[in-house]
């Protein structure tokens, strides 16, 4: 791996020796350390901060009886104001009185911990004031809510966090925003629905299908991501598999991410719940093979959100002989249910940092991650075409951001989306030289 820092855009980028050598040897360093498994990385933060491991860990999801009350506050929902909030949270109240299973935190009790905070309650709704408002009001769960605008349409999306941990145990997305009846009726079927799971735990599954590039040198198999992609739509209706574009799961992983960001590693580990929704991503290439009937290959991924993702390789006609082995495929993925994981920052930070350097290779046909003069470029390499190129370097970008969402000073994801915002089909000059 040879990285360097030259000139950026049409501008000089002024930077001293020092500066220079010392990136040079941080990214050198990161490349000759021996590497290391999540589970030494874990105990080594373990022993520097003083905390339990972090490792993104598999079991079985505990069960939480309806005998055992789960004492519920109700946060900031990320509507427009207070006093919008204060009117949702009443009214979603009001439709949990005498739900089995759930003890509500009164209002007087939870105003009385914000004011002691100097919290409102728009601005209560992250894991770690969730973690510190729920110590005063011993809460179990909070319900806190955000808003996103997905095909200009505004949805929040509800989570409910355990109080104690900041592990997000189930969420949703609900509509009808401007709507505070619906919207209120609609988190407290949430939080019912959530609450009546977690006595017989399962994990809720989202399925995200994502782009599916052609790595050909024609197009003669254009038509097949649609094909697979309506077999698939049409094969998973009606399961237990909640099939969301990949739009909207990236809006419910970007909360999960958020609230990951701000935990602290003071949270016991020996009460921690795993993650109770899983997030699946199925992508891919393809490509057409001229045989004596045109047939397709494809690379198929499929990837867990905080866990690792699987490839396989199927080949043979477009028809639904193949899309039926790909449904198989991703069945068996699906399959593993007594998974539970933990998602921390170790271990999305890794999964992300890897993501994004396969995608930036990928993009580039392999090329090294370095910033060169404007006019000068490396030949033995084979990029990808201009369109395919630019989505796989902007997906990349998307990848370092996340791992600076996580670990903001993290300098090689910093030094990495530099190099994608420069490369010529993205053309972000100005970010990547902010990145410096």
């Amino acid at each position: 791996m040879n990285k360097r820092i030259l000139l950026i855009g049409g501008g000089a980028l002024l930077v001293s020796v020092l500066a220079v050598v010392s990136v040079n040897w941080y990214l050198k360093s990161l490349e000759y350390s021996p590497a290391l498994s999540e589970e030494q990385m874990a105990e080594a933060a373990s022993r520097l901060r003083g905390s339990a491991p972090t490792t993104s860990a598999t079991a079985a999801i505990p069960a939480l009886p309806t005998s055992r009350a789960v004492r519920l506050a109700i946060g900031g929902l990320g509507l427009p104001n207070d006093a919008v909030n204060r009117e949702v949270a009443d009214l979603v109240v009001a439709n949990l009185t005498g739900a089995s299973g759930l003890e509500l935190v009164e209002r007087q009790a939870l105003d009385l911990a914000l004011r002691e905070m100097s919290l409102s309650l728009s601005g209560l709704v992250r894991a770690q004031d969730a973690i510190r408002v729920g110590k005063l009001v011993r809460a179990d769960w909070f319900l806190l809510g955000n808003t996103v605008r997905l095909t200009q349409t505004n949805f929040i999306v509800a989570r409910l966090v355990d109080a104690k941990s900041g592990v997000i145990q189930n969420l949703a997305l609900v509509g009808d925003v401007d709507q505070p009846l619906l919207v209120a009726k609609a988190l407290a079927s949430f939080t019912r629905r959530a609450r009546e799971a977690a006595a017989q735990p399962d994990v809720k599954e989202f399925l995200a299908l994502g782009h599916f590039a052609d790595a050909g040198v024609n197009s003669r198999q254009a038509a097949f991501p649609a094909q697979l992609r309506s077999y698939l739509m049409s094969a998973y209706r009606g399961s237990r598999i909640t099939l969301l574009e990949r739009e909207y799961v990236d809006a419910l992983l970007q909360e999960v991410r958020l609230d990951l960001a701000g935990l602290t590693t003071e949270s016991p580990a020996n009460d921690v719940r795993p993650l109770q929704s899983a997030f699946w991503i199925v992508e891919g290439l393809f490509q057409s093979q001229e045989t004596s009937g045109f047939e397709v290959e494809v690379n198929l991924r499929i990837t867990r959100a905080f866990d690792r993702a699987t490839q396989q390789t199927f080949r043979g006609k477009p028809d639904e002989n193949l899309f039926r082995q790909i449904k198989s495929a991703i069945d068996v993925a699906l399959s593993d249910t007594k998974r539970g994981v933990y998602p921390t920052k170790l271990s999305e930070s890794r999964l992300q940092m890897r993501a994004g350097k396969d995608l930036y290779a990928l993009a580039t046909g392999g090329k090294p991650m370095e910033i060169l003069p404007p006019g000068m470029s490396l030949g033995g390499y084979a990029p990808q075409e201009p369109s395919m190129r630019r989505r796989n370097l902007e997906e990349a970008i998307r990848a370092f951001q996340t791992v600076l969402l996580l670990e903001p000073d993290n300098l090689e994801a910093k030094f990495n989306l530099a190099v994608c915002c420069h490369e010529e089909s993205v053309g972000r000059i100005e970010e990547a030289r902010n990145q410096f």
